[in-house]
């Protein structure tokens, strides 16, 4: 849209806001263009303000912007694992999973009708966050040829 479009479009804004009255197509127009003048103004220092910000910013790695994502609080998190719990075993074995004996403990929750607590929370994450798997040791090599020597004999 060109400058004399957008002060037209402006002006006719200005004739309409006035209830259509007529004589006034001057003062409308010198006041759409003064309108236009102050936006491109401000446009044109939001641009070079920019401009400043990127030359004196330094790069932004990785790290920095993981730090402006803020951390799901521990209620968020746990409404997460709840909500995934209750897709991969359904409501019976999440409420199984949390100590409850029946599904009508889980489901409020799960439909947003109650918010999840501190001491709730803490409970969830802890019956159902996904568990690292400790490290198997591997059974003793002895015990294999004890069992061929007994087999032989």
């Amino acid at each position: 849209m060109s400058k004399h479009e957008l002060t037209a479009q402006i002006a006719h804004e200005i004739y309409v806001q006035r209830g259509h009255a007529p004589g006034r197509h001057r003062e409308d127009w010198l006041a759409a263009e003064s309108i236009v003048a102050l936006c491109l103004v401000f446009a044109q220092a939001l641009v070079e303000a920019e401009e400043a910000r990127r030359e004196t910013a330094p790069p932004r790695s990785t790290e920095s912007l993981k730090s402006l994502t803020p951390e799901p609080s521990l209620e968020e998190r746990a409404l997460a694992l709840l909500t995934a719990a209750a897709s991969q075993f359904g409501r019976a074995g999440v409420a199984k999973k949390l100590g409850y004996k029946s599904t009508s403990s889980v489901g409020p929750y799960l439909r947003g009708q109650r918010t999840i607590g501190a001491k709730l929370a803490e409970r969830i994450v802890a019956n159902l966050a996904p568990q690292r798997a400790a490290p198997q040791r591997a059974a003793p090599q002895r015990a294999a040829p004890q069992r061929a020597a007994r087999r032989a004999a």
